[in-house]
């Protein structure tokens, strides 16, 4: 399972018991420089959707997986497009959901952001940023009170304070770029009808 930004494995809370009690094994991780996950220092370390990839092969080693299903959202759908077309022998099947694609992505007002330089986010009031972040997390979800009373301040956490707040965009949002899924986009194909499932 591949979580998006700026989310985390934690996404998948309500999803993983019901296909660990269809009888597959889940394992749901927190991309590099995402969730609980390390904050690589220093900043320039690559924490790309291109990046992680070899990241998702290098857990799947460990675990000794040869081939996986991937369930992806986002990002982290770029990333299972990625694997699937260049690790193809590591890939069983891929599930995307809202996935990032082509040249969709990152939308009109995080392009801008990115543009006018992220220096001033990094720096921005903590209580503005948690706030900022607050209200754009809750116009994501339909129902928001149970956003509010389930994972709103863990995924807040993750993004804030005096770690957090600089790593969302120096290893997150620096690294929207579309050409990662652009430069495969015409090979889409390869994956084959049944290969891939749109959600």
């Amino acid at each position: 399972m591949i979580h998006g930004t700026p989310s985390s494995s934690l996404i998948w809370r309500n999803v993983a018991p019901a296909l660990v009690e269809a009888g597959y094994q889940v394992i749901a991780f927190d991309l590099l420089g995402y969730g609980a996950s390390e904050r690589p220092h220093p900043v320039s370390v690559d924490t790309s959707v291109s990046a992680q990839v070899p990241v998702l092969l290098g857990l799947m080693d460990f675990f000794g997986i040869d081939a996986a299903h991937l369930l992806a959202h986002d990002v982290g759908g770029a990333m299972a497009q990625r694997a699937g077309i260049l690790h193809s022998d590591r890939v069983r099947s891929i599930a995307l959901l809202d996935a990032c694609s082509f040249d969709s992505w990152p939308s009109d007002r995080t392009q801008q952001q990115m543009e006018a330089g992220l220096d001033a986010l990094i720096r921005a009031p903590a209580d503005q940023h948690r706030k900022h972040f607050e209200e754009w997390l809750l116009s994501t979800v339909v129902d928001d009170a149970s956003m509010r009373t389930g994972p709103l301040q863990h995924y807040l956490d993750f993004i804030s304070g005096p770690v957090g707040q600089a790593s969302f965009f120096q290893h997150q949002v620096a690294h929207y770029d579309h050409r990662h899924t652009s430069e495969i986009s015409h090979r889409l194909n390869e994956l084959g009808s049944g290969f891939i499932t749109r959600t």
